[in-house]
């Protein structure tokens, strides 16, 4: 199985970046990993924020395969602990998926035809998180669910 992480714009704050980098590096020995940064447009009134979140949602939409299993991150999404991620993950590969996908918006967020496009929908907390946050907690809790199929033990 492969592992694609869909990101709207590049990481700014240098030790989220740093982080990301880091989670990235660990992720890959277990699965081959793809970071496919889509270009962020900048907005400059709220009456474009519609039509913007329209074009993230639609280039992350294009950037799948047909194949691709899609979790979408959404702050409504399913809540999930560690070990039922590292578990949904194990039933995917279980399963002979040969992508998962990762889709993460940027600081707008995405229009809602990304959840009808989801296979599942992902929410990494209840807390408000900045999309560039988002991005490290999702690679750390990946690269935890992957040490946990491996067989490693659960660090709390």
């Amino acid at each position: 199985m492969r592992l694609k992480f869909i990101f709207i714009g590049r990481t700014r704050q240098s030790y989220l970046a740093e982080g990301v980098a880091d989670y990235l590096k660990r992720i890959r020995p277990y699965l081959p990993t793809e970071e496919l940064i889509l270009k962020e447009t900048k907005v400059k009134n709220e009456r474009e924020a519609a039509r913007i979140r329209l074009q993230d949602t639609t280039r992350i939409l294009t950037s799948l395969k047909s194949e691709d299993v899609f979790v979408l991150l959404d702050p409504d999404g399913q809540a999930m602990t560690s070990l039922e991620l590292a578990e949904w993950l194990k039933r995917q590969m279980d399963r002979g998926v040969k992508t998962v996908a990762f889709g993460l918006g940027g600081p707008l967020g995405l229009d809602r035809m990304a959840k009808g496009k989801a296979d599942l929908c992902l929410s990494l907390s209840r807390l408000t998180l900045t999309h560039e946050m988002s991005r490290l907690v999702l690679l750390e809790q990946v690269y935890r669910a992957l040490r946990l199929t491996a067989g490693h033990p659960y660090h709390k």
